[in-house]
């Protein structure tokens, strides 16, 4: 087991420091691919029902671009197994000292909102900023079905569906996690 953890933890930490050179057409079919995914993901559909009774009918992409914290998905990271404190402190932090590495400040990118096959839904998904063949996304269900809604508006006091895409060199999707987060 701690063999495991310690494999683990070194993989992370050189995923961490990888090359994050990635270009933008192929940020476009990474975030296609995962647009795709979550469109057709039947976890996705039983999360928007648990939102609301009415028909969703299509999921919208936003503009902006936000950092999404790996730190989110620190259960998938540790498995099922029992950690002492110490092991688990050590894959936190290895975890926090990948979000420092990847941090970055929300941005516009029009292309986003052309992904989508509707203009206006309730059921929003964001994206992160592709790094080291990971890319996450979150989605939502906006309570407040405001045109054109902030991350920040939409997180408050909602539950999401956050998604951790894993790509292969070719830029296929090698592995999916996803998690429920829920902002008080």
């Amino acid at each position: 087991m701690k063999k495991h953890m310690m494999f683990l933890l070194f993989t992370l930490i050189i995923a961490g420091t990888g090359c994050n050179h990635t270009s933008d057409s192929n940020q476009t079919r990474l975030y296609k691919k995962a647009f795709n995914y979550v469109k057709s993901s039947v976890k996705a559909q039983i999360f928007l029902k648990e939102q609301t009774d009415a028909d969703i009918g299509c999921i919208t992409v936003s503009d902006q671009v936000v950092f999404l914290e790996i730190t989110s998905f620190f259960e998938h990271f540790a498995g099922n197994k029992e950690m002492n404190n110490n092991t688990g402190s050590q894959l936190l932090d290895s975890l926090e000292s990948i979000d420092r590495k990847r941090s970055f400040e929300s941005y516009r990118d029009e292309k986003l909102k052309e992904m989508a096959d509707c203009k206006k839904s309730n059921a929003i998904l964001f994206f992160s900023k592709p790094f080291n063949g990971q890319l996450m996304a979150e989605l939502f269900y906006n309570q407040k079905s405001d045109q054109s809604p902030s991350y920040s508006n939409v997180s408050r006091f909602n539950e999401s569906l956050m998604f951790l895409f894993s790509f292969d060199k070719s830029g296929s999707i090698e592995e999916v996690k996803t998690t429920k987060i829920i902002y008080d």
